[in-house]
């Protein structure tokens, strides 16, 4: 008896355990973290930069997107791209219960995958105005080239575009940023189809951009890629989620089948004893 007692515990530990096994090694979509996942923008329409994200229809729905921080400030991210209008289009949004008149939002672009502070050298930065006051508030598109981190210089050809909107508690940014194949003031980086680069965000509330004070908060990394990510790379994340699934459900089928097996097992065995006495 006391052997069967052993047995049936050490089968409800053992079962216990490998559920637990099996949900902790499945990935959790949860969005990228900003220190290592890629983001990959796929193909769209173009999209109208205005600070509305819903200017047309399905203008972002199919754009992929994520969640992250900045600093301590979180935040939403959507990418996508149009490769005839040689553009790659990104959305942030910002929830704060107040937000400041001047706020910006800048994003800032290494021509690789690089992570070092020292390749970041491109930022694009939409600068607010009154925008405590609907009746008053503007934006302006800046397109700066960095040095050594810490001077923002404005490129003599300013390319791309960016907008924001404030609706209700968040405030919504839209920035287009072109490839610039052709790109000779070498002051732009060069995105093209299929390569990886690495961003960072950056949000103050003082356009003096130079000045230590005004930049309040700094993103870490986030890479994205542009266009699908290649077959032999990784599945497409509903396939993937789809084989997880069916793996879950073929797993605690067996257990189940298991379990009772030897459930049955232990109550033949102790009929067994019975009739023996």
């Amino acid at each position: 008896m006391k052997k069967i007692n052993n047995v049936k515990k050490f089968l409800a530990f053992f079962i216990l355990v490998s559920i637990i096994c099996s949900l902790n090694f499945f990935p959790k979509f949860v969005g990228a973290s900003f220190n290592d996942d890629i983001l990959t923008s796929v193909e769209t329409m173009p999209i109208i930069i205005d600070g509305n994200f819903s200017s047309i229809e399905d203008e972002w729905t199919n754009a992929n997107s994520t969640e992250g921080f900045i600093d301590d400030l979180p935040i939403e991210i959507w990418v996508c791209y149009n490769k005839s209008n040689s553009s790659l289009y990104i959305a942030i949004s910002i929830e704060l219960e107040i937000h400041p008149s001047n706020e910006f939002l800048g994003i800032i672009l290494c021509n690789s995958s690089n992570e070092n502070d020292t390749e970041f050298l491109d930022a694009k930065i939409v600068q607010n105005y009154n925008l405590d006051n609907s009746s008053l508030h503007n934006t302006t598109y800046f397109d700066f080239h960095l040095v050594n981190r810490t001077n923002y210089i404005q490129d003599i050809n300013i390319n791309g575009n960016g907008s924001c909107m404030l609706d209700e508690k968040k405030t919504k940014y839209e920035f287009e940023i072109k490839f610039n194949e052709n790109n000779t003031d070498k002051q732009d980086v060069f995105l093209n189809i299929s390569q990886t680069y690495a961003i960072k965000f950056i949000y103050g509330d003082n356009p003096n951009y130079n000045s230590s004070s005004s930049i309040l908060k700094e993103s870490t990394s986030l890479k994205i890629k542009i266009g699908w990510i290649e077959e032999s790379e990784e599945l497409p994340p509903d396939i993937l989620e789809l084989v997880i699934n069916v793996l879950t459900i073929i797993f605690f089928i067996s257990a189940g089948i298991l379990y009772s097996y030897f459930g049955f097992y232990i109550f033949k065995t102790k009929n067994k004893h019975k009739r023996k006495r």
